[in-house]
């Protein structure tokens, strides 16, 4: 079957595959008229018939060598080198495309009010996409003249995008469309379903905030969270607000942060990879993970912006260190530590990375200055340069928490106390929790219990045999990937692209393992960086209840930014993939996966988000 034969037989499937769609749609029975179907639905499905007929009829003339089929194969291999026919072809092939996508923000924007029309077009509105797109494939396989028209054409286009900022409306147009359903749907799930304080630990967190503004921002939080976000929930505190009154603020104030930090998200991201993925990864955010977090007092959302952006910066300190990155990486650091406690981790494992690759670099260049003999101190010079930077990140990064580590030196009698490293992980649930350290410690002060019963490392390993502390990881890994089974996170996105990425991987091995052994320290941060939290957090599982999605989600934007500035690298080096004796430039089929993911992530807001939201299970 040649390439002419192919295309109208995958018209005549594709007909047949939205006949079928068309068939199954449930009907009306206020407007049945025959076999339970409406007049409007027979009529569209008899032009399905029709077209799939034709192309069925043309497919067979096709094959057999008919007079027919010999003036269709003759105009299908003809030559129209005509601009203007080009043009015209192009854009009403790019029309009936851009139709299909209009007729699904119509349908997004007006579900479910007028879902019943929009469910019942969309076969065909279907069929009319795939029939377009199979055209543009048509002309780039037969008419080589008509298909570099379109390319200027679609260079003219770009000539006018990068004078008009075509995009650039595109863009503010799609995040206000996706902005307006996001903030529609949190504030329904902030109003219906999350509508006590009581619920999780917002309450403390409105306790914090109101103690910091009678405190003139003195008091620094309990140790268990600390201050950044209840300061900024203190700013919209008012002494004559009930507690009612403060939560609703507070919730109002998430919310709108989040929509800032989303912005945030597109900004950081843009600096990395195109426009277009930067989209795609924010929409991937919003829809994933910030719509189910940002109803809730909780600082969540402010931390995983900052642990995102401070895991970016760490990550370019790595390949590329300077002294105002690295001044901005002690910022963005300090400020995280701030929302949470748990980025100090991190930190630690990116000054022990850090450490080694200039060790391992100051060798390299000692080495290769004693096979040649060289007396230059450049290579000095540098290790020099890149020592300081982060003597600066360090010192930075201290200085603005100076007044918090202080005041916990004082107090605790250590700079970077927080209660849940220093006595609830080492208790084997929350109820032991309760009733042993959380029952003596508070905020002014270091614990009354009876030393030998103060829990510790040391003495939660002479306390548990080896079976125990196994047991207790193995229990806190199938938590974690119950968290990712669940709806709150939607994993599938980073599960397609680690699944792409893996093909790419496989698919090239070689270039895999030299751009692996190029980047190997970024590698390695990487890779301990997932790992060490993802065991962190199975061992303080049991203190959490097993309600560990809070902790994991942490890692959803640094390891979805991780895949997508893999697999540019891969697709960058790669170039074609070849397949079947034909070449598929590499950088097309990330773009039409990515297409496929972004027309997920609209459906997903749109149809399945507001579903979800109905539990109450996501301020856990």
């Amino acid at each position: 079957m040649d390439n002419r034969q192919q295309i109208f037989w995958l018209t005549a499937l594709e007909g047949i595959l939205c006949l079928v769609l068309l068939f199954i749609i449930p009907s009306d029975p206020n407007n049945a008229w025959m076999f339970g179907l409406s007049l409007f639905r027979l009529l569209m499905m008899l032009g399905l018939v029709l077209a799939v007929l034709i192309a069925l009829w043309l497919w067979i003339n096709l094959r057999r060598g008919t007079h027919l089929g010999r003036e269709v194969r003759v105009f299908m291999d003809g030559s129209t080198p005509h601009q203007t026919l080009a043009r015209s072809v192009a854009f009403l092939l790019l029309a009936g495309i851009l139709g299909a996508v209009f007729f699904l923000i119509a349908w997004v924007s007006l579900y479910p009010r007028y879902s019943a029309y929009f469910l019942r077009l969309s076969p065909l509105i279907l069929f009319i996409a795939l029939v377009c797109l199979q055209g543009f494939t048509a002309l780039k396989v037969y008419h080589a003249d008509l298909w570099n028209g379109i390319r200027r054409f679609y260079s003219q286009i770009k000539q006018l995008d990068q004078k008009y900022k075509i995009t650039l409306f595109l863009i503010m147009a799609l995040f206000v469309l996706v902005g307006v359903q996001y903030y529609r749907q949190v504030n329904r799930h902030s109003l219906d379903v999350n509508h006590e304080p009581q619920f999780s630990d917002q309450r403390s967190y409105l306790r914090i905030a109101e103690t910091a503004y009678q405190t003139d921002f003195q008091y620094k939080g309990d140790r268990n969270r600390t201050p950044l976000f209840s300061y900024l929930l203190a700013v919209f505190y008012q002494s004559e607000m009930t507690e009612l009154d403060f939560f609703r603020r507070s919730q109002q104030v998430n919310i709108y942060l989040s929509l800032f930090l989303l912005v945030g998200v597109f900004f950081v991201t843009r600096k990395f990879i195109p426009t277009g993925q930067s989209v795609l990864l924010t929409l991937i955010a919003a829809v994933s993970l910030f719509v189910y977090k940002a109803g809730y007092v909780q600082p969540e959302l402010l931390f995983y912006f900052l642990n995102y952006v401070s895991f970016i910066l760490m990550g370019w300190m790595l390949v590329k260190p300077s002294l105002w990155l690295a001044a901005a990486t002690g910022l963005a650091l300090a400020l995280a530590y701030l929302a949470k406690a748990s980025i100090l981790p991190a930190l630690a494992l990116f000054l022990i990375v850090y450490i080694v690759q200039q060790f391992f670099l100051w060798n390299k260049d000692r080495v290769i200055k004693h096979d040649s003999n060289a007396s230059s101190n450049a290579g000095q010079g540098l290790l020099r340069y890149r020592a300081s930077s982060v003597v600066l990140m360090v010192l930075v990064f201290l200085t603005l928490l100076s007044p918090y580590l202080l005041e916990n030196k004082r107090l605790f009698g250590s700079y970077f106390y927080n209660v849940n490293t220093t006595f609830y992980a080492w208790y084997d649930s929350w109820e032991q929790a309760a009733e042993g350290a959380k029952s003596h410690v508070d905020d002014q002060g270091w614990s009354d219990m009876p030393p030998d019963q103060i829990p510790s490392m040391g003495k939660y390993l002479r306390d548990h045999t080896p079976q125990q502390i196994y047991g207790r990881f193995i229990s806190g890994f199938q938590s974690e990937f119950a968290v990712l089974r669940k709806p709150y996170g939607r994993f599938n996105f980073p599960a397609i692209y680690s699944f792409v990425l893996l093909v790419f991987c496989l698919y090239n091995i070689r270039l895999s393992l030299k751009l692996s052994r190029r980047y190997i320290f970024l590698l390695i941060f990487a890779l301990a960086y997932f790992g060490g939290y993802m065991v962190s957090f199975a061992w303080f599982a049991p203190i959490a209840n097993f309600y560990v999605g809070r902790f994991v989600y942490g890692l959803y934007l640094p390891y979805l930014f991780s895949l997508f500035v893999v697999l540019n690298k891969l697709v960058e080096e790669i170039q074609y993939i070849h397949l079947g004796g034909r070449s598929i430039r590499a950088s097309d089929l990330v773009c039409v996966i990515h297409a496929g993911v972004f027309l997920m992530v609209l459906y997903e807001l749109y149809f399945f988000t507001p579903r979800r939201l109905v539990d109450r299970w996501y301020g856990k």
